[in-house]
């Protein structure tokens, strides 16, 4: 009896992970039908210039794609078993971007402003060495370091394109760059959102 309860448990484990992996793929092919193709990962050290990614989260190895041959990857990342509370992502995966920018932008995360940020932002308008673009600085908390050398500011034009993105999570490192389109997690919507965010931020940020 024991033995087919078990039989009968693991075949649910089983199916639950085929439908899964289904899902996971259909989210890739979204991907690959707009030029994103399979890469070895070499370029994934350079996440460890990342605060925006969590520590916790580990790469799906065969979920790392990159545009044409561009310097814009796509990696999929999901909480690790030994850590299984996702916190402030509230998604167990999330496609993860990274991009390689032609100007080193300095350290810059940007983020959704919090209600208290926005009822701060009210009384205390907000500066970035970065951009002048109020409605932005409205909608997104800018946190830049402080570092003595010049600025490469945002053309208006780049941050009115990023408006639209909501729940924005986007950070600069020299030349690196990490982006995420929202917490909602993997799905076939997040895909597409991330392939119209990655055609900004290379018309943007990248001379080819």
């Amino acid at each position: 009896m024991n033995d087919k309860k078990y039989q009968a448990q693991l075949a649910l484990v089983e199916a639950a992970k085929a439908k899964k992996r289904a899902f996971v793929l259909n989210c890739k092919r979204v991907l690959t039908e707009q030029h994103f193709v399979d890469t070895e990962g070499l370029f994934m050290d350079n996440f460890e210039h990342a605060t925006l990614v969590p520590h916790f989260y580990i790469y799906e190895q065969d979920f790392i794609l990159q545009l044409d041959q561009l310097p814009l990857y796509g990696v999929l990342l999901a909480a690790s078993h030994d850590n299984p509370e996702v916190g402030y992502f509230g998604q167990a995966e999330h496609l993860f971007g990274y991009l390689q920018t032609t100007v080193d932008y300095g350290h810059i995360l940007i983020t959704p402003k919090s209600s208290e940020q926005k009822l701060v932002s009210f009384f205390i308008k907000q500066h970035s060495k970065y951009t002048t673009d109020n409605q932005f600085l409205k909608k997104f908390q800018v946190e830049e370091a402080n570092e003595n050398k010049s600025v490469h500011s945002f053309p208006p034009a780049f941050t009115q394109s990023l408006m639209a993105f909501d729940e924005l999570h986007l950070e600069f490192n020299g030349h690196h760059c990490f982006f995420l389109t929202s917490l909602k997690g993997l799905s076939e919507e997040e895909c597409n959102r991330f392939i119209t965010l990655s055609g900004i931020l290379l018309n943007h940020l990248v001379k080819l």
